[in-house]
């Protein structure tokens, strides 16, 4: 487990959990902890949320709501099956569980829930930058893209037809007129996520 991952949690939770509700606090560490440590994990882990988190606080002033916006991050994918259709749905559905635990109202149980599992749409700005932060790995470093490629084949290795996926989701990127949705990740992170991905589909991350 990453040594920033329990501070960061009880941090998150601060914003949302009283001093005195100890057992809640600690009932919704271990939910995390447990989550983002199951061994199938290799890049949705908790250092996957951790990254997330830190591209977040370059756009803090950018959103209508950092403490909806900090929890849908937390459990973006606190259910993970390596190609499960239900992951969205289903992590949205725990965020709403543990959101009415901690007494938030149905407003922010439910803009949890649409950034988990809701499509980017302009109507909801920040639902563009959940989706460009969720997708900056794709922009990073050499190193760090080759990084992700393997982790995520190894979650996949028992899923049949990975590769074939694989390469119609990247396809599927390259195809479209932006990969990110906002000016602020596109200027940052697109022209090299488009040649990282070239470079994967040419075999350069074997």
């Amino acid at each position: 487990m990453h040594a920033q991952t329990i501070p960061a949690i009880l941090r998150f939770l601060k914003e949302f959990v009283p001093s005195s509700w100890d057992i809640v606090r600690k009932a919704i560490t271990h939910r995390l902890v447990e989550a983002y440590t199951q061994p199938f994990r290799y890049y949705h882990t908790e250092t996957h949320i951790l990254s997330c988190l830190e591209e977040a606080e370059h756009v803090r002033g950018l959103l209508t709501s950092n403490h909806v916006f900090t929890m849908a991050l937390w459990y973006h994918d606190v259910f993970y099956i390596p190609g499960s259709k239900i992951n969205e749905i289903a992590s949205a559905d725990i965020a709403r569980l543990d959101c009415c635990i901690l007494g938030l109202n149905t407003s922010i149980q439910e803009r949890v829930a649409l950034l988990i599992s809701g499509k980017p749409t302009k109507n909801y700005y920040d639902s563009l930058f959940f989706h460009d932060i969720d997708y900056s790995i794709l922009g990073k470093e050499e190193h760090l893209y080759h990084s992700y490629v393997q982790s995520i084949a190894l979650e996949y290795l028992y899923c049949k037809d990975y590769a074939k996926g694989r390469q119609q989701f990247l396809k599927g990127l390259l195809s479209k007129r932006n990969i990110y949705l906002t000016d602020y990740f596109r200027d940052k992170y697109e022209k090299k996520a488009r040649e990282n991905i070239k470079q994967e589909l040419a075999g350069y991350f074997r």
